[in-house]
Order: C-alpha cells, then structure tokens, then sequence
C-alpha cells in the first residue's frame, strides 16, 4: 500500500533529519521498506544532498595541421643551414692557358695495405705543382667502424679516428687547389653510423666544395667551357667494361668530363663525338688500397695506385687525358710549358 500524505511528511522528516535507512524503515513497520526508500528518492531534499557532480577535463587548444607546418616549414629552412652540400658549382674563370685537374680518388688512409709511400711522393708532387687542381672523389678514409663489412676492421693499421685526423690535415694543404670533394661508401658508413659526413668535414677545412655522391663543376679556361661531372659511382658498373658507368652518365648528361671511382681500376679514355663543342672524356680513379680481402674473393686484380688526369686548353675547346697525372705533370712542362 502506497504511503498516505502524513507517512509521506514524517518520512521525509525523519530523512532530512539524518536518521539512517534503518530508523525509517522503522517508524513504518507495516511498509514496504523499498517503497518507502523509492518515495524519498524522488523528493527535492535527496536529489540536493545527492546532486550529481561532473567530472571535465578542459582540453588544451592544439595548433592545426595546417599552421604546425607553417612552423614546420620554418624549422626546416634552419635545419638546411647545417647542410653544406652543393649539386652543381660554378667556378671562377682560371686565367691560365691551360690547367690541369686530377681524378683523385680511393686513398682508404688507414688500410694496412696501403701505398702509405706513393701517396706521400703524390701528395708532395701535387701540392708543389702550380696550375694543378684536384678532385676527391670519395673513400679518402678506409673507415672499417661498426656495421661495416665483417671482418674489415682486422685490415686496418690506425685507427679510423687517426686516419680522419690525417686526412683533415691533407685537405687544409691542398687549400686552393680543391675543386670538389665527394664522398664514398667508406666515407658514408660514418653517416649511416652517427649521422656524420667524413667527407663534408675534410671539405670544410679543405674550403672546398662538397658535392655528396656527386656534382657538376662549370669552369672555364680563360673563355673556354668545360663541364665536369663527379661521382663516387654511378649505375653500370661492369668487370669487362669499366667505362660502362661513364658511358651511362656521359649519356644522362651534358657533360665533357666524366668523373668516376669506386672500382680502383684506372682509366683514362678520349672519344671524338658528333656534337659540336662537346668532349667526351672519361676518368676513372685507381686507388693506394693496393689489396683487401673483398677485392681478393671476388676475383679482382690488385688495384694500382695511378691517378688520371686531364689537361684542359683555353685557347680551344680541347683536352688532353692521361693515366697517370705524373705524365700530365710533363706535358704540361715539356709541350704547353
């Protein structure tokens, strides 16, 4: 039976004065005790002392995607100034009839099988030769760290950290003759390491232009142009043909000079082509690493520590290419001299 209006009075009376359930239930013994519980539930007085509290977490206002990549945008410009790598230089015209540039390349200081004494005699003969200029084209360092080739580090005689000291001090020598320095497999195993660059490090204390895997030098010989393209390698390489990888950069480009290394196999070829006012010259860089156990495996020769070079007139578009920059050291002295 349902509470009459008196039992209703008491029973939120005797709630209002904080008798527990139990006392109420009580003064209505003849009442179902959940009717009296479920008549109090609806009145005024327990929904306040039973309010419910929300519970909200304010948000913090995020920035749109689209001004986050505003700032990212901003950010990434700072970023690049750490990046000191060139695609393509434009030198300053040599006033000089004639110069002569270097294809040097694959020293891997630190090797215990390196030509330490030929590359001294090179050094020495290169940085007292006026009008010579040099590219380096990669692997100045032999570099055996972690994650390098298994086994690499026991064809080692200094320590990498010494052969990038050396190196360093080669490359601030030679300041003013550098026309590039590019970078190798060897170089980049530090990058893929610890994200440092060898080869943009000796570049910065060389002042010469880093070009990364490669690049394009425009020069001129007094008015005459010439276009160079450098690269540590490029795809073709071939056992048979070793002008292969040449052929194929020669053909992707403009190019005169094609720039190679990475094979130690050196070369130096000349072709007549058909279009005007175009040279098609290929170098490709020996190496001071005269064996290493890769080499060996695979079935190739020792590698033989002779660097090309190409003679560049400025009286015409004409180059002469040699084997050996000793040779060209001679031209130059005996015939243009």
């Amino acid at each position: 039976m349902a509470l009459n209006k008196q039992e209703k009075q008491l029973a939120v009376k005797l709630y209002t004065e904080g008798k527990k359930w139990r006392e109420i239930y009580n003064a209505f013994p003849h009442k179902d005790p959940e009717e009296v519980r479920g008549y109090i539930r609806t009145t005024k007085v327990y929904r306040e002392r039973h309010s419910h509290q929300s519970v909200e977490t304010e948000i913090p206002q995020q920035i749109s995607a689209g001004e986050f990549l505003d700032e990212l945008v901003k950010f990434q410009e700072k970023v690049k100034q750490f990046d000191s790598h060139f695609d393509e230089v434009n030198l300053q015209p040599f006033n000089k009839p004639y110069i002569t540039i270097i294809n040097w390349g694959d020293w891997h200081l630190g090797a215990k099988e390196c030509d330490y004494k030929k590359f001294r005699e090179d050094f020495e003969i290169i940085k007292n030769t006026p009008n010579l200029y040099v590219v380096m084209n990669g692997d100045m360092i032999d570099n055996s760290i972690e994650n390098t080739h298994k086994g690499t580090r026991f064809e080692q005689i200094i320590t990498p950290k010494i052969a990038k000291e050396l190196v360093k001090q080669f490359t601030e020598d030679l300041k003013g003759k550098w026309l590039a320095i590019v970078s190798g497999d060897h170089d980049s195993w530090s990058f893929i390491t610890d994200d440092f660059q060898p080869a943009e490090y000796f570049a910065k204390h060389g002042k010469a232009p880093y070009f990364h895997w490669g690049g394009i030098l425009n020069l001129k010989v007094l008015n005459i142009p010439y276009k160079v393209v450098v690269r540590h390698r490029y795809y073709g390489i071939s056992r048979k043909n070793t002008a292969n990888p040449h052929e194929n950069l020669w053909r992707d480009t403009d190019a005169d000079i094609v720039m190679l290394a990475h094979t130690h196999v050196n070369m130096a070829s000349q072709e007549i082509v058909s279009e005007r006012d175009r040279l098609k010259v290929f170098l490709n860089s020996g190496s001071y690493k005269i064996w290493d156990n890769y080499h060996h495996k695979h079935g190739f020769k020792n590698s033989v520590a002779k660097f090309p070079a190409v003679v560049l007139s400025g009286y015409e578009k004409k180059a002469w290419v040699f084997p050996d920059f000793r040779d060209a050291i001679e031209f130059t002295e005996g015939v243009l001299g």
